[in-house]
């Protein structure tokens, strides 16, 4: 192993939020020889399935900490989407070799990167909350409560993957912009009923979207767009709200997505899509990564991945750093610069693929369908809409 760079010797770099992007950081961290503490407020992970779509670049990240083979046995290849407009199938949506998509239910990911962060010697320190942050000549003062009461640690970075409202980016004084859409979701994991499918489907109704998603064991994730927020209470996780669940299953029959049961429920939610965006992604010897860095709408499930993608890229800068060949401050400048550009790409894409699902008249419901249609009958547009759906070109 080369020998630490002095910047980063002075204690060892503190991860901030144990969700899928702050555990495989803190995975790949350990596999390239840093000290690392990664801290979780919660004390269990949080309950149900969220992001289930683990993309190409995503697998590649999964792989760099040798948990690629758990997660696929945990879930279920996606072999393409049929896509249907107002008036009928517009056509099919290949996911080849070099495209896979997997839909593994996002406890199962996050169980399979906590068993790689402890093969690499690391662990996640639950009911550890950072509440403040002091600077010194060489390093950060990290202030964590705990079941041992408010300790003070050395830190030589700080990297925040706590999350939208990520206490990390506060304490740093990074700003963020950005704001909620118009657009409102309900959600719930079906019993699909018939013979399984691995492929998803995408509505385009005139009123709106309804997809659907495979799942492993014959479920599928279906989602409805909705005219407003859900009036109800909103609950997710291991408890069902039979509300939602009969209105996702109304809305789907509806809209032609499919015939489901409400009763067979295991998952409901009801969601806004958002964008946010920090106005940089590191500031002194804090950096940011994931929803900390960046919110994309949940259409088109680019969020996890892209949390990845900034976790692989954080961890390089680092370990150039480590070997004497760069400068903390350079990197970590250049790491913003690069992430924010492709987060800005992400966002577009997943406004697109939002926009695509909003109610449409019929004159334009013809128009759109008319060239989604001819995009998919098309090898290269296909061929491009495959490599945009699976976030090709955001490492």
């Amino acid at each position: 192993m080369k020998a630490r760079s002095s910047v980063l010797s002075a204690g060892p770099v503190l991860v901030v939020g144990a969700g899928p992007v702050g555990t495989l950081l803190a995975a790949r961290l350990l596999v390239s020889g840093f000290e690392v503490r990664l801290l979780e407020k919660r004390a269990h992970r949080r309950p149900g399935s969220r992001a289930i779509g683990v993309h190409p670049p995503g697998l590649e990240a999964l792989a760099s900490v040798s948990a690629a083979a758990a997660v696929q046995a945990a879930g279920v290849r996606v072999e393409g989407g049929h896509a249907f407009g107002a008036e009928g199938r517009l056509g099919t949506l290949g996911l080849g070799v070099d495209t896979p998509v997997w839909a593994v239910p996002q406890p199962d990911v996050e169980a399979a990167l906590e068993e790689s962060l402890e093969r690499h010697g690391g662990e996640v320190e639950r009911g550890s909350e950072l509440v403040g942050l002091r600077a010194t000549a060489r390093s950060l003062v990290a202030i964590v409560t705990g079941s041992g009461g408010v300790v003070e640690s050395p830190a030589s970075l700080v990297i925040g993957c706590d999350g939208r409202d990520s206490r990390v980016r506060e304490l740093a004084g990074i700003s963020a912009s950005g704001g909620r859409y118009q657009d409102h979701y309900l959600m719930a994991d079906l019993p699909c009923g018939v013979t399984e499918s691995r492929y998803a489907e995408v509505h385009l109704h005139r009123d709106g979207l309804a997809e659907s998603f495979p799942l492993p064991d014959g479920w599928r994730r279906v989602v409805v767009r909705v005219t407003g927020p859900h009036r109800g209470p909103v609950i997710g996780g291991a408890v069902v709200e039979p509300g939602i669940a009969r209105r996702v299953c109304e809305l789907a029959q509806e809209r032609g997505a499919g015939s489901f049961d409400p009763e067979g429920a295991r998952m409901t939610s009801a969601f806004v899509a958002e964008g946010w965006m920090a106005e940089r992604f590191a500031a002194g010897r804090v950096a940011l990564a994931g929803d900390a860095a960046h919110v994309v709408s949940p259409i088109g499930g680019q969020g996890m991945n892209l949390g990845w993608l900034d976790a692989l890229a954080l961890a390089a800068a680092l370990e150039r750093v480590a070997d004497g060949s760069s400068e903390l401050e350079s990197e970590l400048a250049s790491y913003s610069t690069s992430r924010i550009r492709a987060a800005r790409t992400a966002t577009r894409r997943a406004l697109w693929n939002t926009r695509m699902g909003r109610p449409i008249g019929r004159a334009k419901a013809v128009w759109r369908d008319s060239l989604l249609r001819a995009a998919l009958a098309s090898t290269v547009l296909s061929r491009a809409l495959a490599g945009a759906f699976t976030m090709r070109g955001l490492a």
